[in-house]
């Protein structure tokens, strides 16, 4: 990230003609709230971290990433 603060991270199923919620159940870092994890980060430092989906899935995803 460009500036060190923190995040919520989330997944979503990319559809034609929408995006679809796909909770994270599991993570390595951070902590689950909402269905999305949040992190806190450092500017300049790559964030790496496993998730575990809710479901099982297969198809195009989208990783969305807010500011909180």
């Amino acid at each position: 990230p460009i500036q060190s603060g923190n995040v919520s991270i989330h997944i979503k199923e990319s559809g034609a003609d929408s995006d679809y919620d796909i909770s994270i159940v599991k993570t390595t870092a951070g902590v689950i709230k909402n269905g999305g994890v949040l992190l806190d980060v450092i500017a300049g430092e790559r964030v790496v971290l496993d998730i575990e989906l809710n479901q099982e899935f297969s198809g195009a995803l989208k990783v969305v990433a807010y500011e909180i």
